[in-house]
């Protein structure tokens, strides 16, 4: 929802159904959630779940900041930077964006891809990201 803010709170078309099966048109957050959609951001999960409840992971919120950043291209190395992800684990490439742009604040050579993001931690890297780190 802080992504939704910090591009403007655009304009949503809302749609009358919901796509996800856990939240309804009267969540008070329907409108970030269908624009995150919308917005190639977040997709929910395959079993037609949202979770808006659900904490992040450090993956999920590495994919969700590049996707909003627009999937910018990066090289990738054979080597992962991290001593936790291989080059085939997935969100390997959003996580490795995050370390080149010096986003990743945690740790210096574990990305922790399961780990719960908190609210502070998402606070810090949005604002890392908009200082154009």
């Amino acid at each position: 929802m802080a992504l939704y803010r910090l591009a403007g709170s655009p304009q949503v078309t809302l749609p009358q159904e919901s796509p996800y099966v856990d939240v309804t048109p009267e969540h008070p957050h329907y409108r970030e959630i269908i624009w995150a959609r919308e917005s190639g951001i977040s997709f929910g999960w395959s079993d037609g779940h949202f979770r808006p409840e659900a904490a992040a992971s450090h993956a999920s919120m590495a994919a969700f900041l590049y996707r909003y950043a627009g999937e910018p291209g990066v090289n990738l190395p054979e080597q992962s930077l991290y001593a936790d992800m291989t080059a085939d684990s997935p969100f390997y490439r959003e996580s490795t964006w995050l370390k080149k742009r010096g986003l990743v604040f945690w740790s210096e050579s574990w990305f922790q891809p399961d780990g719960a993001v908190t609210r502070a931690d998402f606070a810090e890297l949005i604002y890392q990201y908009e200082q154009g780190k």
